[in-house]
């Protein structure tokens, strides 16, 4: 990803807003599609499987030409979780993978992510860290022969990981260093607002990185200790000011980060502006907040 015009832009997702809309058919993509359209964001998140099926049914250009008129790309998707499942499952995955990746390449969706649970219960964390080498290496070789990068989410909330006999990645310090075990230069980092927050990183520890940033998830916090608080339940950018978003923002900015800022808010708490609102307006509410988080933090998105 380097070389590239450094710059940021809101990145919708409608399965990650508190009223989801998943892609099931052409219908369902289109409605996503529109929302992304009227409520001022760029770029979706897209669910690459089902993608690839439409891709399939219709063709690759009937796929290109429903981004292009709703004037919106495809930036990025889910991996999956294949890769922590059983090993058949994990073959399976591995087998599927070349497909999705191809027709991710010719809709020039460079990026994908996964995320790391922060604990096992069969695994010490020496041993987990190299069984995730060990799983991660061939996705992202897959990845590099189509020009895709692949970036790794940590969990930094402190309430996953209590009660499993043995705690994992949950900070900055030690994604970077698994991306660095990892040594593919088409793997890095996706940084969460909310996991950095959680795992009790500084917004400053951004411009310490040695590994480059792939992909952004945003969010603000409900107010109150955030050892004790659940991983999902969130609130939208800027609504709380209990994560520093305008350093978030500031700091990626002056590494510069040229990707997309996705708001990430599965669950929400009793109080937030999001409440009883449906995806369109979630999706308006979350645009603006970007907008303003962005003009705070001095950027043209």
């Amino acid at each position: 990803m380097k070389g590239k015009i450094k710059m940021m832009f809101k990145m919708f997702c409608a399965w990650e807003l508190p009223i989801a809309l998943r892609m099931t058919d052409e219908s369902s993509l289109r409605e996503i599609l529109r929302i992304a359209q009227v409520t001022g964001y760029r770029g979706i998140q897209v669910d690459m499987r089902f993608i690839a099926e439409l891709a399939q049914e219709k063709s690759i250009d009937y796929v290109k030409e429903l981004f292009s008129s709703y004037n919106i790309t495809p930036e990025g998707w889910h991996v999956g979780d294949f890769w922590r499942l059983d090993e058949s499952q994990y073959k399976q995955g591995i087998e599927e993978l070349p497909l999705l990746a191809q027709i991710s390449a010719d809709l020039q969706c460079q990026r994908a992510y996964i995320w790391m649970p922060n604990w096992s219960d069969e695994r010490d964390y020496a041993e987990n860290f190299k069984w995730h080498v060990k799983r991660l290496c061939p996705i992202a070789d897959i990845f590099k022969d189509y020009n895709l990068c692949l970036a790794l989410e940590w969990q930094g909330t402190k309430t996953e990981r209590v009660g499993h006999k043995y705690e994992f990645i949950h900070n900055m310090k030690a994604a970077e260093e698994l991306v660095g075990e990892i040594s593919r230069n088409n793997v890095g980092l996706l940084l969460d607002s909310w996991h950095i927050y959680a795992g009790h990183d500084s917004m400053e520890d951004i411009k310490k990185l040695n590994t480059e940033v792939l992909y952004v998830h945003i969010c603000d916090a409900p107010e109150g200790d955030i050892d004790q608080m659940p991983d999902l339940v969130r609130e939208a950018p800027g609504t709380t000011g209990q994560i520093d978003l305008v350093g978030f923002l500031r700091n990626l900015h002056e590494i510069g980060y040229n990707g997309p800022v996705e708001p990430s808010i599965p669950l929400i708490p009793p109080g937030s502006p999001l409440k009883n609102k449906n995806l369109e307006e979630s999706a308006r509410f979350n645009s603006q907040a970007l907008d303003q988080l962005f003009h705070q933090a001095g950027i043209e998105p």
